[in-house]
């Protein structure tokens, strides 16, 4: 099962656990970098690798960060692999800058 292992995001998790929603508009050092990127014609995104059912740590992650961040220009790829092989089984959550660069999440880890 997915867990959640971001201490600094320990509180907020935590709420949404508990039912607190996140309706946004939701900006943090992070937002900034994804509207300059976009706004010089390059581009953000995002892999995120799931399965079914989904469990609180992908939820959160999606009501925290990807409806807020797309619109703003990441490009967030989700493809659920419940009924197929993983293309990559140790990966659940990946970043890519440009055509050449990637760079493995550590936000989600598997117990």
């Amino acid at each position: 099962m997915p867990v959640h292992r971001v201490p600094q995001e320990a509180d907020e998790f935590a709420r949404f656990e508990a039912g607190e929603r996140f309706p946004g508009p939701y900006d943090n050092s992070w937002a900034a970098p994804i509207r300059q990127r976009k706004e010089a014609e390059g581009n953000s995104g995002r892999v995120h690798i799931l399965r079914r059912p989904l469990f609180d740590c992908p939820r959160f992650e999606f009501e925290r960060y990807h409806q807020h961040r797309a619109p703003i220009g990441e490009d967030i790829r989700i493809p659920d692999v419940t009924d197929r092989e993983n293309p990559l089984p140790d990966v659940q959550d990946l970043w890519m800058f440009d055509s050449s660069s990637a760079i493995r999440s550590a936000r989600r880890a598997m117990r």
